[in-house]
């Protein structure tokens, strides 16, 4: 951000906070309003009269009927998308005639499109190499009904609202404004103003229908909060290093309205949820309508689900809870409302803090008491949930540290939450902090908060580990676990044809193809594709397959840049090469004899590492792998090891994203599952099952043919063509160099965000001394040089193991035995660790494990191994219990965090060159799940 912005916006924060106080002295002239409008009968809250230069008040509250009505059903919004281009391409360019253009600026314009529904509308644009800052563009927007035009008025842009930038999610994100509710008109229309040499390219307007009704309800908030809080009556907990204080207790959740109650289509969210930690809370406003109805919250809340989905490309709607002005919560982003689910809300702290959006423009309103009261229970409920107390000034979020109650602009350059609502907040701290008070406390210690082991920067934890081969530091990300979506049709009109089959790119277009032969004729083609699972005519007929069967593509078999075809000639049995021109012709050569005796040809690029694509053969349940010789032929068949009577058995492609050819099969149970290439001649074991059913499909192949990264298996269910998506999900992913030599230590840890940068860190034990250096966290996989941070000898402590933050103070901290005992090193950032406190005396075991939250409660927990069973040591003062789980004949198990994205603490385990996954259940952990060998060459994983 440039300094003379950023210094403004200072400024401006400051006035505004003085000019809340005196708003009687002064009317709020430099805010343009473009009401929303709504249909007569749906008219509320209309503004009383107000002394002039006085803010205006929020329409008064009326309080809706208790149950109230909401959505039974999902909603489909839809989300139209119009270019906004140069005045001079424009039209009508009028609308452009009284725009406030900089020196060397440009000014844009949309065509004017018609609105369905209660809508909304939004602009977006590409990112570009540097981002616009919210002084270098100007969006605004006029609304049309019955003929007449509004004036134009802002569509407000914050450029620090959204995910984080490094992330997954954030990678993947258009910029754009936040959406801007323009209710029951007939048209809307968009104008873009930006500063000399600003580039924002591709300009689009999006406008929002959020759907209609399938059928609606008088219900109740569908989350009720519980009658009573928890009971205790103990505040501090003993130990030998002093008391620990304790943090007030479970405060009763207020009722809350679901997701499936706005109606929410769950089909649109991208990615599973991901989760962080909670050291405070952020408010918001969605600078939006303000005369809203009951009823049409709903529909309010799918339009910015859409729009933030749809338009902006992120995985779900940004906040964690929505208020309106009813004093209504509503739930946000997906993955529970207890639980610390990572939004898109402020960008560099949505790992640490959740957020609450009040339905409306409190730049020019003020919030209304049920509101505020709203507000003070749901932070006061949510903040204990981790601890947190509500009055708290010194919580570390991320690298700063904060009150636990914050407006957005406390943290960025923005108004956001708007200046009422903004001046609002030390009044929704002492709500918070009363309802805190009203709870009851519980005997726990310090709440905390698990470590996030994410050093690649994406939606998933990662391992840090050292290669046996040369002790280089390498970080191995999961990927939310290998898996299909549900079936979806893409077409019909399929069944003339007795060979259909997806076959790679075969006009290079770099898009796949589909090779159709007609049953009455037998004249064969390849139908192009267009990259969206849709396909053209045949490029060119070819009668050159009449008198074949198991018909293949086998990509680059003679090593030219065009895809070849492999088939059977049914009267001799010999195996025949038909080599693309590129054109959809092909040439006929003879490949090989005695072919007779095989039901299926199978080809999926090169299998040896010898750079020649290879062809696999099934006679009898067995499978022969033929070497191709980069020309014409083959060599003698090689026996591969395992069973292969598979009722689908198919290439061509790479499934499990380490750049080796695999097989995709479902066995004759119906389940699916994946081999594995080695990239030495065969096949690791099959992973799975797998999500994702290719029941009734015939024809299978996989091919990319909806343009995701990934490929998808597509197969025929009788006249139609079907595709079951790949998720895009991964078991482990590659290793990633981390730059930096682990090669003089006996432990490696995967401590989270030690530092307290925002980005994750990892600790080692040195063999010969005992000390520890951290490797603090680059970003993307990379770690800077080691720093010495403690010469104590740690190598007369065992099973040293990272723990999160358990003592809430803000900072990771560190677990191990030491005479018996589980004791707490507090992590203290660049400095040593403090002094050991104990947790727990006399625990028996071999091995500890964080558990994070895992009963739901604000503390963390642990768990030890004793030999194969696992106890819970829920706290240091609950009874130990046993956990559900078999860690029998792993080497090596660790805490590796949430693996597969439903919010509990996974474990991996190491048996030799396999790699098993335990995820967390309700009451341990469940059977091993096999993901890979991709762990056999990392002698210490962390």
């Amino acid at each position: 951000m440039r300094h003379n912005k950023a210094r403004f916006v200072t400024i401006c924060q400051q006035v505004l906070v003085v000019g809340a106080a005196l708003a009687v002295l002064g009317p709020a002239a430099d805010v343009i309003s473009l009401d929303v409008v709504t249909r007569p009968e749906a008219a509320v809250g209309t503004y009383s009269d107000v002394p002039a230069g006085t803010a205006t008040p929020s329409p008064a509250p009326v309080a809706p009927a208790a149950p109230t009505r909401v959505e039974k059903a999902p909603v489909d919004p839809t989300v139209t998308e119009v270019p906004v281009k140069p005045v001079e391409a424009a039209s009508p360019q009028a609308a452009a005639s009284d725009a406030d253009v900089p020196r060397g600026g440009q000014v844009r314009v949309s065509a004017p499109e018609a609105v369905a529904g209660y809508g909304a509308v939004g602009v977006t644009w590409e990112a570009g190499a540097a981002p616009v800052e919210e002084d270098q563009i100007t969006v605004q927007a006029r609304t049309q009904q019955g003929g007449t035009w509004s004036d134009w008025s802002d569509v407000k842009y914050h450029a620090e609202e959204g995910p984080d930038a490094r992330s997954a999610e954030g990678r993947n994100a258009r910029p754009g404004t936040d959406p801007l509710i323009v209710g029951d008109v007939d048209q809307v229309q968009t104008r873009v103003i930006t500063s000399a040499g600003v580039n924002a390219d591709d300009l689009q307007m999006a406008v929002v229908d959020p759907g209609r009704s399938k059928a609606t309800g008088e219900e109740t908030p569908a989350i009720d909060g519980p009658a009573t809080p928890s009971e205790s009556d103990a505040t501090t907990l003993e130990t030998n290093q002093g008391d620990i204080a304790l943090q007030a207790g479970t405060v009763a959740r207020p009722t809350i309205y679901s997701r499936a109650q706005w109606g929410a289509d769950e089909s649109l969210r991208r990615a599973a949820p991901s989760y962080g930690t909670i050291t405070a809370g952020f408010v918001h406003h969605t600078v939006n309508a303000n005369n809203y109805t009951a009823e049409q919250v709903p529909g309010i809340i799918r339009s910015i689900y859409a729009y933030h989905v749809k338009t902006r490309g992120w995985n779900d709607i940004g906040y964690n809870f929505l208020l309106d002005r009813f004093g209504r919560v509503w739930e946000g982003r997906y993955g529970g409302v207890d639980r610390p689910v990572v939004g898109a809300h402020t960008e560099g702290y949505n790992s640490y803090a959740f957020a609450g959006s009040a339905i409306g423009n409190f730049e020019e309103v003020q919030p209304t008491t049920a509101l505020l009261d709203a507000y003070g229970k749901l932070f006061a409920w949510k903040l204990s949930l981790h601890g947190v107390n509500a009055q708290s000034t010194t919580q570390k979020v991320g690298s700063r540290t904060l009150p636990a109650i914050n407006g957005h602009r406390d943290v960025g350059s923005t108004a956001c939450p708007g200046r009422y609502l903004y001046a609002q907040i030390p009044t929704i701290r002492t709500k918070a902090a009363q309802a805190q008070a009203g709870g009851t406390p519980t005997m726990t210690p310090r709440a905390g908060n698990p470590r996030v082991p994410n050093l690649a920067g994406d939606a998933y934890p990662d391992l840090v580990v050292r290669r046996a081969s040369d002790g280089a530091a390498m970080v191995v990300p999961t990927g939310g676990l290998l898996s299909f979506g549900a079936q979806k049709t893409l077409s019909t009109g399929w069944s003339r044809y007795d060979v259909h089959q997806v076959v790679p790119d075969m006009n290079g277009d770099g898009r796949a193809d589909m090779f159709v032969r007609v049953a009455s004729t037998g004249t064969a083609g390849i139908r192009p594709g267009n990259g969206a699972g849709a396909f053209g005519r045949a490029l060119k007929a070819t009668t050159s397959f009449i008198g074949y069967d198991l018909i293949t593509p086998v990509g680059r078999f003679d090593g030219n840049r065009t895809t070849d075809m492999v088939a059977r000639q049914k009267s001799t049995g010999n195996l025949v090469l038909f080599r693309g021109d590129g054109t959809g012709a092909f040439s006929r050569v003879k490949m090989a004899t005695g072919f007779a005796k095989y039901d299926r040809l199978v080809a999926t690029g090169d299998l040896t590492g010898d750079g020649k694509v290879d062809l696999l053969a099934r006679a009898a349940g067995s499978l022969d792998r033929f070497a191709g010789n980069g020309v014409s032929g083959v060599g003698a068949p090689v026996r591969l090891p395992g069973t292969w009577g598979t009722s689908v058995l198919a290439g061509f492609g790479d499934l499990t994203g380490d750049g080796r050819g695999d097989l995709l099969l479902r066995n004759n149970a119906g389940n699916t599952y994946v081999a594995p290439g080695t990239g030495k001649g065969g096949f690791s074991a099959t992973l799975g099952p797998l999500t994702g059913s290719l029941a009734g499909l015939s024809s299978v192949a996989t091919a990319n043919i909806t343009g995701t990264a990934d490929n998808d298996a597509v197969g025929f269910v009788g006249d139609s063509l079907v595709v079951v998506p790949h998720t895009g999900r991964q078991n482990l992913r590659p290793a990633i160099a981390a730059g930096v030599s682990f090669a003089n230590a006996n432990l490696v840890l995967n401590v989270g965000d030690w530092d307290g940068d925002g980005l994750g860190d990892a600790i080692t034990r040195v063999a010969s001394s005992g000390d520890l250096f951290l490797y603090r966290g680059l970003g993307a996989g990379r770690l800077a040089a080691g720093t010495l941070v403690d010469t104590r000898n740690f190598n007369g402590v065992t099973e040293l193991a990272p723990a999160g933050d358990v003592n809430g103070d803000g900072r990771p901290d560190l677990i191990a035995r030491k005479a018996g005992s589980v004791v707490l090193f507090p992590g203290a950032g660049l400095a040593a660790l403090g002094t050991s406190v104990t947790l727990r005396e006399a625990v028996t075991g071999d091995g500890l494990l964080s558990l994070g939250r895992w009963n739901a409660d604000s503390t963390l927990d642990l768990a030890v191994r004793n030999s194969a069973p696992l106890t819970w040591l829920p706290n240091s003062t609950d009874a130990p219990r046993a956990l559900a789980g078999d860690l029998s004949g792993l080497g090596t198990a660790i805490s590796a965090g949430d693996v597969t994205g439903d919010g509990r603490v996974d474990l991996l385990g190491v048996e030799g060159s396999r790699t098993w996954l335990l995820a967390g259940t309700t009451t341990g952990f469940a059977a091993r799940r096999y993901l890979g060998v991709e762990l056999a060459a990392y002698d210490l994983i962390g």
